[in-house]
């Protein structure tokens, strides 16, 4: 009974060597699997105050073509709703903001719970975002108005 057991492992790992060796010569390849990306990179919640400025930032880097991205940029408050939206398009190396000035958000007391959202919606095609195509990186900061010192500082991994 091993010995049967043993003929028929040989088999099959000879079968699917043929098949790859075939598979070889005839042009056909095997391409590399991608995970999926979330195509979104969102901070956690974070507070400004009268006399700052909370700052979404993203940059396109090059990558193998040099088509546009475009990406959505926006601020909600603690319960999900938009204070501020924008929606770029990006060149290879290029980079764009949006601004969320809390002297100008109406709000309970001082401080102002936020967020920032930032979408990548594609390169204009009907395909969805490749995320080995181009890196997006995205950063958020909140600033003070008068100095334009940074006081927070959110850094992330590709978008």
């Amino acid at each position: 009974m091993t010995y049967l057991n043993t003929l028929r492992k040989a088999f099959a790992v000879g079968l699917l060597t043929a098949i790859i060796a075939v598979a070889a010569v005839s042009g056909i390849y095997i391409q590399r699997v991608h995970a999926y990306h979330d195509p979104e990179f969102r901070t956690g919640i974070f507070g400004v105050v009268r006399g700052q400025t909370a700052r979404l930032n993203v940059v396109a880097l090059g990558g193998p073509d040099t088509s546009p991205v475009q990406v959505q940029l926006q601020f909600l408050d603690s319960q999900g709703r938009t204070l501020a939206r924008s929606t770029e398009t990006l060149m290879p190396n290029h980079a764009a903001f949006l601004d969320l000035n809390a002297d100008f958000v109406e709000r309970v007391g001082n401080r102002l719970q936020v967020r920032g959202v930032v979408s990548r919606l594609g390169d204009g095609s009907n395909s969805p975002p490749d995320p080995d195509r181009r890196r997006v990186i995205v950063t958020a900061e909140v600033f003070d108005n008068d100095t334009g010192r940074t006081t927070v500082f959110i850094d992330n991994p590709d978008l």
